[in-house]
């Protein structure tokens, strides 16, 4: 069975949420929100993720944000569907044995799962989201 291929485009908006429904979430209000909406309205087509928010996050000011944003995405969008299923596992904080047992298309090795990673040059992704959670 061949994995699609899916285009994903996102905004990040920083911000307090006034409303978050439990159903249909694009009816959600609130500062995120809106930041959100800004960030993709304005996003240019060939960027696939941003972020957008009116200050700083902890010690990162929001330029320095933006950096990081935009060079996951620039990894982030030359994943094959096999290497987004493995970084999925493991932005979920599972073990490569955890993703193995998981896996939808039949059998993989730990090997593969490894491999997988290290073309999707996870340590470099999960640096960038382990210091913006950090701040």
């Amino acid at each position: 069975m061949a994995l699609p291929s899916i285009d994903t485009r996102l905004a990040i908006g920083i911000g307090p949420v006034d409303f978050l429904p439990s159903e249909k979430t694009r009816t959600g209000d609130g500062e995120a929100f809106r930041q959100s909406g800004l960030g993709l309205d304005e996003k240019p087509r060939n960027i696939r993720m941003n972020i957008k928010s009116d200050s700083a996050i902890g010690a990162l000011d929001i330029n320095t944000i933006d950096v990081l944003v935009k060079l996951i995405d620039a990894i982030v969008k030359d994943w094959t569907p096999r290497q987004a299923c493995v970084a999925c596992g493991a932005i979920l904080g599972w073990k490569q044995g955890e993703i193995t047992s998981s896996w939808l298309e039949g059998k993989i090795s730990q090997q593969a799962i490894a491999q997988h990673l290290n073309r999707a040059k996870w340590n470099a992704v999960s640096a960038a989201i382990k210091h913006f959670e950090d701040q």
